[in-house]
């Protein structure tokens, strides 16, 4: 269905990235501070079930991550352009499905507002973070000197993730092993109070702090471009009052929920079930399904769609169990 088209090739890049580099950019972007809850996590689940649930959300998010690039890239192919965000991605993929997914208009607007959402989840779990010890791969395909080697079967996201998904365990089972019952929501916090610890948590909070800018520029710079923007006709001077405003008052939201649920490893798992099942699991089969709607007939579409629909079922279940414990645990809290 695709033409001849090949969209890394009309790619204009400044700075394009190799198989090193664009490793290390993954490494950086899949290893956040969800990792010093690790061994909470473990030890609410058993080193057991801890162990085979870290390997089976690591291939599932590998799966989801593929598939996603994928999809990108062949509607890349069919609309003739080098690349597409994942809002771009989302509302193609719709375009290209059945009648009922056509109508879909609104499916743009759910992207942003999940990936705003999930942004600013993020800075809030930065400014927890740092206040107990004192914390996107479609750009990274499309900056790629050779894309194909970012998915192919010895590429950047299959390789990066053994060790992405062995560091998750070993983090959470030494911890569990180590503090057991008494593990704290981030491990930092029952490490002892010596020279060493403190200068650990000190840097871990600098190098936080500096990414919160990072990530709130995110949210920001969408909700400004997309929504705010657009209804401004005052002076250039005036803009800029509008946009101190607008930054400010995302900080504020940002404190505000930091300090209405001060616990880190609820929040994360908020954040994660919530955003990262719906935009990083569901989503991704959805667009796949509906990209391919009309490439396979019978009987291989039935297993495709049936397949496609399994992966959505795991996305939503984990969504909805996810974040009724979160709440629930934000309510006896």
């Amino acid at each position: 269905m695709a033409s001849d088209y090949e969209p890394s090739e009309h790619r204009e890049l400044k700075h394009p990235t190799n198989y090193c580099e664009t490793m290390i950019h993954y490494l950086k972007a899949s290893i956040g501070t969800g990792i010093l809850a690790m061994p909470t996590a473990f030890e609410k689940s058993g080193y057991v079930l801890g162990i085979i649930g870290t390997i089976i959300l690591g291939l599932l998010a590998l799966y989801s991550v593929t598939i996603l690039v994928n999809v990108q890239y062949e509607l890349c192919r069919r609309y003739k352009v080098p690349s597409m965000t994942y809002v771009q991605t989302a509302e193609n993929s719709f375009k290209e499905g059945p009648e009922c997914a056509k109508r879909i208009t609104f499916i743009g607007c759910l992207a942003q507002s999940l990936i705003i959402l999930f942004q600013l989840g993020c800075c809030c779990i930065y400014l927890i973070f740092i206040a107990d010890n004192v914390n996107s791969v479609l750009p990274l395909e499309n900056e790629m000197s050779d894309p194909k080697k970012f998915t192919s079967l010895f590429g950047v996201l299959n390789v990066s993730t053994v060790p992405i998904i062995l560091l998750y365990i070993f983090i959470g089972l030494v911890g569990y092993l180590k503090f057991g019952k008494d593990v704290k929501d981030t491990v930092t916090l029952n490490l002892p109070f010596t020279w060493a610890s403190s200068l650990c948590k000190i840097l871990l909070s600098v190098a936080i702090f500096i990414t919160y800018e990072l990530c709130l520029f995110v949210a920001y710079d969408i909700i400004w471009k997309e929504y705010i923007q657009p209804q401004i006709t005052d002076p250039q001077k005036a803009v800029y009052c509008w946009q101190f405003l607008l930054r400010v008052l995302l900080i504020l939201l940002t404190l505000l929920c930091a300090v209405v649920i001060p616990h880190l490893a609820v929040f994360i798992s908020l954040v994660g079930s919530l955003c990262l099942s719906t935009a990083g699991i569901a989503f991704p089969a959805i667009f796949n399904l509906f990209t391919y709607w009309n490439h396979y007939t019978n009987p291989m579409f039935a297993l495709f769609t049936i397949w496609c629909f399994f992966i959505v079922i795991i996305g939503i279940c984990t969504c909805f169990i996810g974040v009724w414990c979160s709440l629930y645990s934000v309510i006896m809290n």
